[in-house]
């Protein structure tokens, strides 16, 4: 016991002398005890060391006290996970088009991008030729309406694929005569069968041995100024077609020609353009879809090239060049919407140079996908509109449609829809503070200035206000005493007797549309509205009475006032003649044209 008791005496000596803690108050050159045992005192340290044959303690030292650190507490979550949470893969958003149009026409409205017959990347080479009659002889000064669109068709192209895409012209500036009347070449309107491909015939036939085509991918008309010769236009895109067309050199992958049509004013009376046509034309070639029925009226007409060539925005949607390969891979951000979190996402006008996401993907089922893009009015576009198109584009592209269907629909904001525009037009660009929901999906755009910055989330993670859709607005006055105006439209047949006449308008309080002959403007007409009191747009009316012809026009005018008063503005319409006319068991049948689905 006596032992054990000394073990553990002599341990807590050797404890004490080791470190001394705090103590009473002690000073410098003070005695102590044990050499090199140390003490705290008033916030110094003090050591006791040997001095002489004293022990005392040193000159103390302050004490640095560190603090305990303090955990840093984990961020709160917040509703919205930044960008830098990186794109899924692309392929998760490469919704495949399962649409019967695709194998019918050789075109792709989704994935998997087509380009058997045409790359989508390298240089085009195209040739530019007048040709005349002589009973219609070439106007002198021709050079003045081609030379600068052919120069913006080049810079467009270049834009649009991300200069992937390159043109390449051959001009010939000297009229080339052919043979006969112009009246032989007739073509009553684009797509016209025979007429069509006898008029690429005798054409390529006379000029063949005058030109060379060796290396001329295309080969495009120009007609003199002021002629009849086409009414709209005259195309032939596909390399198979191409075939009944032999030239001596080369291999033509496509031929147009434009018509008077591009004489006439377009959207809001501005001039209807070369370059577009070229541009809507070559897109085909290279097997891209037609948005809608190219004489139906639709949501997105006026939004994408590749449905309305002379449409107030001229640009291509980001989903057509996403499935092009025009975007690259940063520039697509892809968002599947399972166990989707608010996403908040910077994106770059889809026509600007600068880095970082254009479009933003977000598939919400195995056939649909939300678009959301940003955009900004370019050279390209129609710019004198009161309402400027800048800002974000949301829409839904539904994978079970294809060329000449409506496969991609614009989603108007919840403010657009409070709130009906006085024009007619519904306003689907978004302005800071607005919300689109569709399809589960919330769109809110938060800021914009050179980029626009949005929040993606799932409808109901963020409480939002309901959407009341309020009724349009009465009327301040009956005369707007302003010229009407048409931005967009033209009549469709729905079947052999029938057909829908659809416009977009403004500054009209009054319309009357009809249905007459081309041929006999003053015979009684086949149907006939009346003066109709409304303001509304779109104008939609229901035709009746119509008869198998190549030779009717819808004749729309509308009124600044009620009751057919005021100012007046005239619009024609030639779709319902743009039809195949064949007897069927002693039958005269009008065939194609008919409903918003191209059949």
């Amino acid at each position: 016991m006596k032992k054990s008791l000394l073990w553990l005496a002599v341990i807590a000596l050797i404890g004490s002398s080791t470190s001394i803690t705090a103590s009473a108050a002690v000073k410098a050159g003070g005695s102590c005890t044990k050499a090199k045992a140390t003490t705290i005192s008033n916030g110094y340290k003090y050591t006791c060391v040997k001095s002489g044959k004293k022990l005392v303690w040193s000159k103390g030292v302050k004490v640095v006290v560190k603090a305990t650190p303090t955990p840093t507490p984990s961020a709160t979550p917040t509703a919205i996970a930044e960008q830098a949470a990186v794109s899924a893969s692309l392929s998760l958003c490469e919704i495949k088009e399962t649409s019967a149009a695709r194998n019918l026409s050789g075109k792709a409205s989704g994935f998997p991008s087509l380009d058997n017959e045409f790359p989508h990347t390298g240089t085009i080479r195209m040739m530019l030729i007048p040709i005349d009659w002589a009973d219609l002889n070439g106007d002198a000064n021709f050079e003045s309406r081609v030379s600068a669109q052919m120069q913006t068709f080049t810079d467009y192209m270049k834009t649009i694929s991300g200069n992937r895409l390159k043109i390449e012209w051959v001009f010939e500036k000297n009229w080339f005569r052919i043979p006969g009347k112009s009246g032989d070449y007739y073509v009553p309107y684009s797509e016209a069968h025979p007429e069509q491909e006898d008029f690429f015939l005798k054409v390529l036939t006379a000029i063949d041995p005058k030109v060379d085509f060796t290396n001329i991918d295309f080969v495009n008309f120009v007609l003199p100024a002021g002629h009849n010769v086409l009414k709209e236009s005259a195309q032939v895109i596909h390399k198979s077609a191409m075939t009944q067309f032999k030239v001596s050199e080369g291999n033509l992958s496509g031929a147009t020609a434009l018509g008077k049509f591009f004489d006439e004013p377009g959207v809001w009376q501005n001039p209807r353009t070369y370059w577009s046509y070229w541009a809507h034309e070559i897109g085909h070639a290279l097997q891209l879809a037609h948005l809608g029925n190219p004489r139906g009226s639709y949501a997105m007409a006026g939004f994408d090239l590749m449905g309305m060539q002379d449409g107030p925005t001229r640009s291509i949607s980001g989903w057509t060049r996403f499935v092009a390969g025009w975007l690259s891979p940063q520039q697509v951000f892809c968002l599947p919407s399972d166990n989707l979190t608010p996403t908040k996402l910077t994106l770059t006008p889809l026509d600007n140079d600068a880095s970082g996401p254009k479009i933003a993907v977000v598939p919400i089922s195995n056939s649909e996908a939300i678009i959301i893009e940003s955009r900004r009015e370019t050279k390209f576009d129609i710019t004198d509109r009161e309402n400027p198109r800048n800002g974000v584009l949301v829409y839904k592209y539904d994978g079970r449609l294809g060329h000449l269907e409506d496969f991609l629909t614009p989603i108007a904001p919840n403010s657009s829809l409070e709130i009906i525009n006085w024009d007619g037009v519904i306003r689907y660009f978004m302005m800071p503070g607005d919300v689109v929901q569709v399809g589960g999906i919330d769109v809110e755009l938060k800021a914009s200035s050179e980029k626009d910055s949005v929040v993606i989330s799932k409808t109901g993670s963020t409480p939002r206000p309901a959407i009341t859709v309020k009724p349009y607005p009465l009327p301040t006055t009956t005369d707007y005493d302003r010229q009407p105006d048409i931005a967009a439209g033209g009549a469709l047949r729905t079947s052999e007797t029938t057909g829908t006449a659809n416009w977009n308008a403004r500054y009209f309080n009054s319309y009357r549309v009809y249905v007459g002959y081309q041929s006999d403007p003053n015979a009684k007409p086949l149907f006939d509205s009346g003066i109709v009191n409304d303001y509304r747009s779109p104008i939609v009316v229901s035709l009746t009475g119509l008869k198998c012809s190549r030779d009717l026009v819808v004749v729309t005018t509308l009124f600044s006032g009620l009751d057919g008063k005021g100012k007046s503005n005239k619009f024609e319409s030639q779709a319902l003649s743009a039809v195949e006319i064949k007897e069927v068991d002693g039958v005269t049948k009008c065939l194609g044209g008919f409903n918003n689905n191209g059949k």
